[in-house]
């Protein structure tokens, strides 16, 4: 099945590892399909190493649920590891599913230059298949690089060079709006912006202004310079400090100008507090694929959960009514099938901690009240997780009343059972109640911290992971985690940062015994600095495959006075979904109450309504500017093509009453100006002497502050640094 690997090196066909890395979403080592001598007979080449070591399944597919299995077998098993380990890493890389939009339009370019013909040439049909939208655009950018347009013919590979690409890019998807920027910028009268120009561009319009500005120094001249010589193609420009049009667009798709800040994807919270501190991505009812009354229960999804990034999952344990007496997970009093318990535990601790080394919690909804089958459950979580499976309270950490919970860095690669002990009576027979104690000593210390309650069947649509007893460590559940809608999207999004690991920290005052958070208020949050954000949607690229109409809408999500649903929807584009500009006006959140928990979400839609992409934003995490938002599917793996490029302003929100105050502080001079020119025209309104309108508009303006004097006076900012009012 591999036999590409015949040659010293192992190589793997490009045309295939293109195929495979560009569809799936996660790859896992499984071992073979017990069940099918057939295929263990077929796969068993190669005499190095057991069979099952050398068995790679590549797991692809739209969505948790409707998946695909890709089966292959090394020769040894070193290569079957170095492949796993690699491939997985391309899976799972955080900054390659982050990349900046010029990374995305290469990957469309070496998926092109990949797919050619046995002669070596680019089949022109790949190229109207990736760009399907408009033919005839097509046909004409690839007439303005001198290159055939006939569907049916093919290009030499070395003909269809980079810089051929971005020209073919320019003519297919011209950026008028770009052009607009770059004039007003100051490139009215010459073809380039100076160094100066684009130092006042990136500090005035990129640089986000929440930022210590000691910590976060604006950029100098030199560190512009570098800026300009990455991306300006003209060598003898940038050796004068001057920039392009064309390199100015490089430099908007460029990896220093993401919509979100690298730092924000590393783990960078502090993972040193109480588990209780944290919000924890969590999955209800893991086991099904579909409705948790008729569904299908499946192994794989807890394989799938857990590479997707969830730290607790739920298992719904009941009695198994065949001869060998084996534990099952199921919905009880359901139509749903069963599922082994076994083999779910089998594909937990395969998985737990591939994607983050932090804690699993195993939510155990125990209903199984055969001590012998709960005996089984008890040698099975030991025998299979091993040292991994946390049977004693950390030394540190003892539990008493007062004792904070230890930490998810003390609890590193640690699985926790959170069970619910059952009583028996006391009429049992010795052996059984043995055999109660026995599996009841097994579950972790975290069982007597975190407890659930197991509703009747009449409950199946109201039941809940998060119950009363778990207040302390709050997990954001997602109900059925492999259905993509809308909370599971933002759930997704929000814990796609800080490494990824499954754990976001919670607000400081949500952290704190002697606060109370009311989650519905809608005032400002002691302690907290709300935001003001304003969203402007520019433009779209490659938005569809096809000739249709597209529009955007633009959400916020967070707190009940910070939610807006729907909150902006543009025009529907007429027929082009290629290179739509809406340039309307843009929609403004006056005031985000709690900026840490508030996320924003723009969506693009076809004009009949079906989803084309999305991205979902932490508005703590945004860069304000001019950016491209490379746009997720459902499941928010990264799309190539679709993009939306807007303008984002965003700062620390002030009430209209200090507006004026703020303005004086932040610009002093210009504050003067405007004062100044207001006093002349209001000289001129009321026939009064100029330095007398003056002398009243400097008491009426800010009080303590005269920006008029000769003196200057410190003024403290919000972070305790020190500034100059002139």
């Amino acid at each position: 099945m591999w036999e590409a690997c015949q040659s010293s090196q192992e190589y793997f066909p490009h045309r295939i590892l293109s195929s495979i890395v560009t569809r799936f979403y996660s790859l896992l080592s499984v071992c073979l399909p017990k069940k099918d001598p057939k295929l263990r007979e077929l796969l068993d080449v190669g005499n190095i190493g057991r069979l099952e070591h050398r068995m790679i399944t590549v797991v692809y597919g739209p969505d948790l649920v409707n998946i695909s299995h890709l089966n292959l077998v090394a020769f040894q098993e070193e290569v079957a590891k170095e492949w796993t380990n690699e491939v997985f890493s391309l899976a799972t890389n955080l900054l390659a599913q982050n990349m900046s939009r010029d990374a995305f339009l290469e990957k469309a370019y070496t998926k092109l230059k990949l797919q050619v013909t046995p002669e070596g040439r680019i089949p022109l049909k790949n190229i109207y298949r990736l760009f399907s939208a408009d033919r005839k655009r097509v046909e004409t950018a690839l007439e303005a690089c001198s290159l055939p347009s006939s569907r049916n013919d093919s290009i030499p590979q070395e003909d269809f060079t980079p810089e051929v690409y971005r020209v073919f890019l320019n003519n297919l998807c011209p950026r008028p709006e770009i052009d607009n920027i770059f004039s007003e910028f100051g490139a009215k009268s010459k073809p380039y912006l100076t160094v100066d120009q684009m130092m006042d561009f990136i500090n005035l319009k990129q640089r986000d202004p929440r930022l210590n500005e000691i910590l976060y120094p604006p950029l100098k001249q030199e560190q512009v310079q570098v800026l300009i010589e990455k991306y300006e193609p003209n060598s003898s420009l940038a050796k004068k400090g001057q920039i392009s049009v064309d390199g100015f667009m490089r430099y908007l798709s460029g990896e220093e100008n993401g919509v979100v800040s690298p730092e924000k994807l590393d783990l960078n919270e502090d993972m040193s507090q109480p588990l209780s501190h944290y919000f924890i991505n969590s999955s209800h009812n893991t086991y099904l694929t579909a409705g948790q009354l008729a569904g299908n229960s499946s192994v794989e999804m807890y394989r799938q959960v857990l590479l997707s990034g969830c730290r607790c999952v739920e298992l719904d344990c009941w009695k198994g009514r065949t001869a060998e007496e084996e534990p099952v997970i199921t919905h009880g009093f359901t139509m749903t099938t069963e599922i082994s318990f076994k083999e779910v535990i089998e594909a937990i601790a395969e998985c737990a901690f591939k994607t983050s080394p932090f804690p699993i919690l195993l939510s155990f909804e125990n209903h199984v009240d055969s001590p012998k089958q709960q005996a089984k459950m008890a040698e099975y979580c030991r025998l299979i997780f091993g040292d991994a499976l946390l049977m004693e309270p950390l030394e540190k950490y003892p539990l008493e009343s007062g004792v904070p919970l230890p930490s998810p860095m003390d609890l590193m690669y640690k699985i926790l059972v959170k069970n619910k002990k059952k009583s028996h009576k006391s009429s049992e027979g010795s052996g059984k109640k043995k055999l109660s104690e026995q599996a009841s000593n097994t579950y972790s210390d975290s069982s007597s911290v975190f407890e659930s309650s197991s509703p009747g069947a009449g409950e199946a649509d109201t039941e809940s992971d998060d119950d009363d007893d778990d207040d302390d460590c709050k997990k954001s559940s997602m109900d059925e985690v492999g259905i993509s809608d809308l909370a599971m999207q933002i759930n997704m999004g929000m814990y796609e940062y800080n490494g990824k690991s499954g754990y976001r920290l919670k607000p400081e005052f949500m952290r704190r015994p002697d606060k109370h958070f009311d989650p519905f208020t809608e005032g400002i949050v002691d302690g907290i600095v709300a935001n003001t954000l304003s969203v402007k949607i520019i433009s779209g690229q490659f938005l569809s495959d096809k000739k249709v109409g597209t529009y955007v809408e633009v959400d916020m999500f967070g707190l009940p006075v910070d939610t807006r649903r729907k909150a902006f929807k543009t025009k529907t584009s007429q027929g082009n979904a290629v290179n739509p500009v809406w340039e309307e006006e843009p929609i403004v959140f006056k005031k985000v109450v709690l900026p840490s928990l508030a996320c924003l979400r723009i969506a693009v839609y076809e004009e009949g309504g079906k989803f084309i992409g999305h991205r979902i934003l932490p508005v703590q995490a945004i860069r304000p500017g001019y950016h491209y938002i490379c746009l997720r599917n459902e499941r928010n793996q990264p799309l190539m093509l679709p993009a939306v490029f807007v303008y984002i302003e965003v700062k620390d929100y002030v009430p209209d009453t200090y507006a004026d105050v703020i303005e004086a502080l932040s610009n002093p001079i210009r504050y003067v100006n405007l004062m100044e020119q207001r006093a002349k025209q209001l000289a001129a309104l009321t026939l009064e002497d100029e330095e007398e309108v003056k002398k009243e508009m400097r008491k009426l303006s800010t009080g303590r502050f005269d920006f008029s004097a000769s003196v200057t006076q410190p003024v403290r900012s919000r972070v305790g640094v020190e500034i100059q009012a002139i």
